[in-house]
Order: structure tokens, then sequence, then C-alpha cells
């Protein structure tokens, strides 16, 4: 195992403090992805309502490709920000299974009772990570194809 190692019979007082920090850090990872993307659904959302609300311009082709770039730019930062979040979020929740291993909440033998299920200790994938990316990206399209359209 890397990271911590646990010490039989003893729990390193530093690694009941640090536990509390990185439950904290996963919670927070996640709650941060989808932050940007409700902001940026709503901004999505919000294009969508001027172009379809909004008495509509002649726009040269020239215009609607500059919109519809900066519509897909701003898309792809929003996917960038929730990609960095994600990873950051699946370093913590490896790192939170690790404390918990050290601290000894999972059964290592049969007649060891644990705090936790076996399954937890290992880590699964976030789901919610392509969810929002799929979410966007139907957005962006929704966008562009009524900018396009214009």
């Amino acid at each position: 195992m890397d990271g911590f190692e646990r010490v039989p019979g003893e729990t390193p007082a530093d690694l009941w403090m640090l536990y509390p920090i990185f439950k904290k850090e996963v919670y927070e990872r996640r709650d941060e992805m989808l932050r940007i993307a409700r902001f940026g659904s709503l901004v999505l959302l919000l294009v969508l309502a001027l172009v379809y609300l909004l008495p509509r311009p002649r726009l040269k082709p020239s215009a609607k490709l500059t919109l519809s770039g900066g519509v897909g730019l701003f898309s792809l930062t929003m996917m960038y920000q929730i990609q960095v979040h994600r990873h950051r979020h699946d370093e913590a929740k490896r790192q939170l299974i690790q404390l918990e291993r050290a601290l000894g909440l999972f059964k290592e033998s049969e007649e060891e009772s644990s705090t936790y299920p076996r399954r937890w200790s290992e880590p699964t994938p976030d789901r919610i990570g392509p969810l929002l990316f799929g979410s966007l990206l139907m957005l962006t399209l929704l966008c562009w194809t009524a900018l396009l359209s214009s």
C-alpha cells in the first residue's frame, strides 16, 4: 500500500486529524463540479433565450461564426474546469480510502469486524462527470443550431 501504513494496535493521531480534511475535500470538489456545470448551463440557456426571444437582426455569416465560436470556447472552458475538479476529486477520494485503511476502518480478515463495508475499500469512478459534460455539450449544440439558423 502506498501512502499510509497501518501500525497494528495503534492509530496515529495525525491520521485522525487528516481524515476530516480529506473527507471534506471529496465533497467540496464534487460540489464545485456541480456549481460550474450549473453556471455554464444557465449561461447557455440564457444565450438560447436571447436568440429566440429578442428580435433577430440579420447577422453576417462571420458574426454568426464568431458568436458560435464564443459559445464553444465558453463550453470548453466550463468542461475543462469540471475536469480539473473531477481529477482532484478522484485523487482526494483515493487518498481518503488510504487513510481509512490506515485507520483500520475496513475489515482485513474474516474474523475482524469493520466500520465500513468492504466494497468501499476501492475507489469507484464518479459518474457525474460524463453526465455534466453531456449536458453542457447538448446545450452547446442547441446554441449553435439556434445561432446558425437565425
